[in-house]
């Protein structure tokens, strides 16, 4: 759960599992940070909050959520933020790995996709109508089948560039920061795509600026394509993701919108 208090946001984590991400994030943003061109938040750890887990503090960063903006991006917020996942993109991985940031193996991160596949058909399908279900089999068969989907090289990931945490001027549409760095990862740099060229980010107009925000991030056309089928089934994922985090934290909220998302989809066949 997080706080303002003036001009400072107070972080308390509600399980200890994310706690004990919260030392390697520190220490990677605080190398990471002054690298980038947009303002993140920072955090800084401290001991023991009212549940007994450490809490985190960091400087508010200026803006509003993109979900809240209430008007589009402006005509420069993709290269705005092409440039800042260039140089996210660009963090030596072998720095981060000795700041405790983990670089996972080629056969880790198939592993790691297959026990997440087991825990959703263990799950998540036996609680959707068999047409939610045969869909969403379809997909983690069809992205196993590609072995292009494992051939990447590892980058310094944000993992949930969306428009929950990419902020911005409420009176200019100019991207502002770049918050909640809580599940950064040396992963796939795709995964800062998704939200882009499937979700609400791109939505909120920076699916029309891809080629500028592209070229800013340095990155080919036909390596946007090659990033599609990947990024559509981390897409896909989402509501997975939110199914599961429901079950765990007892919140069936999220298990509800998430089965709601994972039956649109199936309806539709989207994304």
């Amino acid at each position: 759960m997080a706080y303002r208090v003036g001009g400072t946001v107070l972080r308390f984590p509600l399980d200890p599992q994310y706690a004990e991400s919260l030392h390697v994030e520190a220490a990677v943003m605080r190398e990471l940070a002054p690298t980038l061109p947009l303002p993140v938040s920072t955090i800084v750890v401290h001991a023991e909050g009212p549940n007994g887990l450490p809490f985190t503090s960091h400087a508010l960063v200026a803006g509003v959520r993109v979900r809240e903006l209430g008007r589009p991006l402006n005509e420069h917020a993709g290269a705005v933020l092409g440039r800042f996942l260039r140089a996210m993109h660009d963090f030596p991985t072998n720095r981060a790995a000795e700041l405790g940031l983990s670089i996972p193996s080629t056969h880790a991160i198939q592993a790691g996709r297959l026990a997440f596949y087991e825990r959703v058909q263990q799950q998540v399908l036996p609680l959707v109508d068999d047409t939610a279900a045969s869909y969403a089999r379809r997909r983690f068969e069809e992205f196993f089948e590609d072995p292009a989907n494992f051939q990447w090289i590892p980058r310094v990931s944000h993992a949930d560039i969306d428009t929950n945490n990419v902020l911005a001027d409420p009176d200019t549409g100019e991207i502002t920061g770049i918050i909640d760095w809580g599940d950064i990862t040396a992963g796939d740099p795709a995964s800062d795509f998704t939200d882009i060229l499937y979700g609400s980010l791109g939505d909120a107009g920076l699916r029309a600026q891809l080629p500028s925000l592209a070229a800013a991030c340095g990155v080919h056309a036909d390596e946007i394509e090659q990033m599609r089928p990947r990024c559509r089934f981390y897409y896909f994922c989402w509501p997975l993701h939110e199914v599961l985090y429901g079950l765990e934290s007892d919140n069936q909220a999220f298990v509800d919108s998430g089965l709601e998302w994972l039956s649109r989809f199936a309806a539709s066949g989207a994304p």
